[in-house]
């Protein structure tokens, strides 16, 4: 998903794979919970969407939005609509809306705004002056920045350009201000060549479940000239915009294997499932997830390894069923990261490798640039609650929920297998846990606690408290199956070679240069100014990856290219074993 450089948007999840590119996508927010999907909703919403057509240039100026409400009484003075004004630090687009028309049966609608700011978002509100009666309509225009190259921000934000449009529900969509869930349609009037597709599908199409209005802002919409691969029988819907440096087709056949591998896994088979490209040349292979979905971006020069796209997908794939605990009032909810991130984190190699869909050249690959991320890590004892201060500052404080969560987990499964003698595991946490949020019940800390006594007793607790006071992880030798073992390696830790802080002012004056370091070797001085934001997280597990920064220096514009690391320490890696009885992890 995002750079975290370039943005706050607490939302969804860090790529751990070192070679992917920029890595970072937000936080994970809720999955979807279907505990509601039994009873009829009194509400439905029905949305049309009309977007310019796709110009000579390939963009689109804007979408013609109305939404027809069923089931919404308003009364006066009190809270109808809303929508995004922003999310983390990323500008959304309800400020931006024109020709905003609200009627209800009676006729127009006069409303006032509001803006009211949270932990990590604002939204407007929009509140009648009157008693709403009967179906309400919404009409307003989202217009399109066009003719310039997407920026670095989350893929929930719209963008415009590559033959079509797309952005979620958050960037689109005015939503009730309630939390009453809804059924909704999607209906498209659409310029002729252009195509439509939402999270429900091709076409008009709408959801078999009913939706919370956070669950409507994770909804995706992508329209235009755009690539398409969908199956009916499925419920698989995917787009792309551009052309990728990869075979799409190849990608989304994939992909759809493996949702439908995650949804028997995790006990819950949706009856949509969607995944969304477009371009980002900035900030390639990351990933936002989405209602039972999740959008990624690539690089036509550069994504043309299937490979890094897989890994990038098998991780925000999780997100789809497992996000992170119930958020707790006036907690930043990157405190609970370990949880969402590191459960994420540790499937996205395990589940994919048991289905058949990585080899164990594949698996290794990810397992290490986990744990060779993770032991190299300077911070590796930093304790869970410096995660939230630190985590958009520091590079090293933001991949730990990731790399500690995913070994941490690891460590989990492997003494639950043991102590019943193969037959339980950590899915014997997980699956009760996701079984009561789709029922609508509290997925919390003491949830798991519980849970985990029941597997691992006062052991396993304690063991969790001292992960959180940043004791270090370390799995048993056995600890992914009889095919893998632990060794002994070195590597060198990551070092930009200057102070950090020095990223996060702007300019971006580098200033703290360490001497006889790489930066130092390379020509870097105090002084010298960055030109360009870069992707930290992924450098950090690649050994061998160089890392050029365009500066100014004197006025004069300079490419300074080093290998961002320093002392050599003492790590953990997996190796494979020379005579394997069996190649996969029990259930």
């Amino acid at each position: 998903m995002m750079n975290p450089e370039a943005g706050k948007y607490l939302s969804r999840s860090l790529r751990a794979f070192p070679a992917s590119g920029a890595v970072l996508s937000a936080l994970c927010v809720a999955a979807p919970s279907v505990g509601a999907e039994n009873v009829a909703p009194s509400r439905v919403i029905e949305i049309l969407m009309a977007p310019d057509p796709v110009d000579a240039h390939g963009d689109v100026a804007g979408v013609d939005i109305e939404l027809r409400i069923g089931g919404l009484s308003g009364v006066p003075r009190e809270r109808l609509l809303k929508m995004a004004l922003q999310s983390g630090t990323d500008p959304m687009n309800g400020d931006k809306i024109t020709d905003l028309v609200i009627a209800d049966a009676k006729g127009a609608l006069n409303v006032s705004t509001q803006d009211v700011t949270e932990v990590a978002s604002q939204d407007r509100y929009w509140i009648p002056d009157r008693a709403t009666s009967g179906q309400i309509t919404v009409k307003y225009r989202v217009p399109f920045t066009t003719g310039k190259e997407q920026a670095l921000s989350p893929q929930y934000k719209t963008y415009s350009g590559d033959g079509g449009f797309s952005g979620a529900g958050e960037a689109l969509l005015m939503v009730p201000a309630d939390s009453e869930r809804s059924k909704v349609r999607v209906r498209w009037r659409l310029p002729s060549g252009s195509t439509g597709l939402s999270s429900f599908g091709a076409g008009d199409s709408e959801s078999k479940l009913s939706l919370s209005p956070a669950e409507i802002d994770r909804v995706y919409f992508m329209a235009g000239r755009i690539g398409t691969y969908v199956q009916k029988s499925t419920g698989f819907v995917s787009g792309w915009q551009g052309k990728p440096g990869f075979d799409p087709l190849l990608i989304m056949t994939w992909t759809e294997r493996l949702s439908r591998e995650y949804g028997k896994f995790f006990g819950y088979v949706p009856d949509n499932f969607s995944a969304f490209a477009r371009k980002l040349t900035a900030n390639p292979n990351s990933g936002n997830g989405l209602y039972y979905g999740f959008v990624f971006t690539y690089s036509p020069e550069n994504s043309g390894d299937p490979f890094k796209i897989k890994t990038l997908l098998a991780h925000e794939m999780v997100h789809s069923w497992v996000d992170s605990l119930d958020e707790i009032p006036g907690v930043d909810e990157l405190t609970s990261s370990w949880f969402g991130e590191g459960l994420a984190s540790y499937y996205e190699m395990v589940l994919p490798y048991q289905a058949g869909l990585f080899s164990s050249d594949d698996f290794l690959k990810i397992l290490n640039s986990t744990a060779g991320r993770y032991y190299s890590n300077i911070k590796i004892n930093i304790p869970n609650d410096q995660i939230a201060p630190g985590f958009w500052r520091d590079t090293l404080i933001r991949v730990l929920p990731y790399d500690r969560g995913a070994l941490y987990f690891a460590t989990v499964d492997d003494e639950i297998r043991k102590a019943s003698n193969g037959k339980r595991s950590l899915a014997s946490i997980v699956r009760p846990m996701l079984a009561q949020r789709r029922a609508g019940g509290k997925v919390d800390m003491a949830l798991w606690l519980r849970l985990l006594h029941e597997q691992l007793g006062e052991r396993g607790v304690n063991a969790f408290h001292a992960m959180l006071a940043g004791q270090t992880i370390l799995p048993a030798s056995d600890a992914f199956g009889p095919c893998f073992r632990r060794g002994n390696t070195s590597l060198r830790r990551f070092d930009l070679g200057f102070d950090t802080v020095s990223l996060s002012r702007s300019p971006m004056v580098i200033d703290g240069l360490k001497p006889g370091s790489e930066a130092e070797r390379a020509g870097l001085k105090d002084g010298d100014i960055i030109l360009e934001k870069f992707p930290q997280d992924s450098l950090q597990s690649d050994q061998n990856r160089q890392l050029t920064l365009s500066i100014q220096r004197n006025g004069a514009e300079m490419l300074v290219r080093y290998l961002p690391r320093g002392e050599r320490v003492s790590t953990y890696l997996w190796e494979k074993v020379a005579t394997c009885p069996s190649g996969k992890l029990n259930d």
